[in-house]
Formats: C-alpha cells, sequence, structure tokens
C-alpha cells in the first residue's frame, strides 16, 4: 500500500509539471506573436504622447502635421471614425527598424513626425477632431471650429 502511494505521488508530480511545461509554452507562444503583431503593424498611441503642430480643414480635407514624443516610434498610419460630427483619429506607431526584427523595405521612409491629409465627403461636416487611444476613453480635442 505504501509503495502504491509513492508512486501515485510521483504520477501527480509528473502531471503538475507537464502542465507548468505546457502552460509555459503557451505564454511563450501568445507572446511571441503579440509582440510580431505589434512591430509589424504598430500599436495606436496615446493621445498624450502626440504633438499636433498644425491642422486645417479645407472643404471635405483635413491636413494633419505632427510628431510623436517618443523618438523611438515610427508613424504607421491614421485610422479614423465619424460620429455625430466629430471625428475621431488613431495613429498607428511601431519602433524603429534598429529595434524592429521584423523591419522591411516599405519601414525605409517611415519616422515620428507625421503629414497626412484624409479627404472625404461628411467632413464638410465636422466640428471637432478628436485624437483617440486603444482605449475609446481616452480621447484629446485637437480642433474645433
Amino acid at each position: 500500500m505504501n509503495r502504491l502511494n509513492k508512486s501515485s505521488k510521483q504520477i501527480s508530480k509528473k502531471r503538475v509539471l507537464s502542465f507548468f511545461i505546457i502552460l509555459l509554452i503557451a505564454c511563450l507562444i501568445i507572446i511571441t506573436i503579440t509582440l510580431r503583431y505589434y512591430m509589424q503593424f504598430g500599436k495606436i498611441s496615446n493621445p498624450e504622447t502626440i504633438i499636433i503642430e498644425k491642422i486645417r480643414v479645407v472643404d471635405d480635407t483635413l491636413y494633419i502635421k505632427g510628431t510623436h514624443e517618443k523618438s523611438y516610434l515610427f508613424f504607421r498610419g491614421p485610422n479614423y471614425d465619424i460620429e455625430n460630427n466629430k471625428l475621431f483619429l488613431r495613429l498607428n506607431f511601431t519602433l524603429k527598424p534598429k529595434f524592429n526584427p521584423y523591419y522591411d523595405d516599405k519601414m525605409d521612409n517611415l519616422s515620428k513626425d507625421f503629414n497626412f491629409s484624409i479627404s472625404h465627403p461628411e467632413k464638410k461636416m465636422i466640428n471637432e477632431v478628436y485624437l483617440q487611444g486603444q482605449d475609446s476613453q481616452k480621447t484629446k480635442l485637437i480642433w474645433s471650429r
């Protein structure tokens, strides 16, 4: 009976160890996929870290020029939504090529500075422009009529 008890303890220790090894491998895979996605496609930046130098609206086009306060990030592109005559702008940034193992030739012309325009007929009705972070509650008013 004592011998049976010892072998069942060894089996349960092996199971616990196997479980933790599998859990560790799964966590490493998830972390690797997340980092690869962030480094390749960028991440929406916090509005407080973005410096808007110039913004203007002409007819149906919105022109924005600015920079990121962190020098190790590169501008990847904007995304936006329009709700209730308000434009919510999200800016994507990624790591500089020397820190980014997923560097590709498309990153050669990237910098922390950005200068772009968005043309859309709905812009005529825009009364306010907000920078928005990943959390939709984190917004910063950058322009109003």
